[in-house]
């Protein structure tokens, strides 16, 4: 299981890294894992709780198995 700031969280989430260089997306994580069955390949949205109120990280999510 692979679970980090997706590169969407840059303009449409929050916190994390600011270098989209360091980023997953769902597709790159899944591509580098070639000898593994995806399970799951997206991305999810997670609360964040702030000073200003509660707003919403954006990570990548890929669950892969052994074939």
């Amino acid at each position: 299981m692979v679970v980090g700031h997706d590169v969407t969280n840059l303009r449409d989430g929050t916190g994390g890294p600011q270098n989209a260089d360091i980023l997953y997306t769902p597709e790159t994580i899944s591509a580098a894992l070639p000898e593994l069955r995806i399970v799951r390949a997206g991305r999810v949205r997670r609360p964040v709780t702030t000073d200003h109120g509660t707003v919403e990280a954006i990570d990548t999510l890929v669950v892969a198995h052994r074939r």
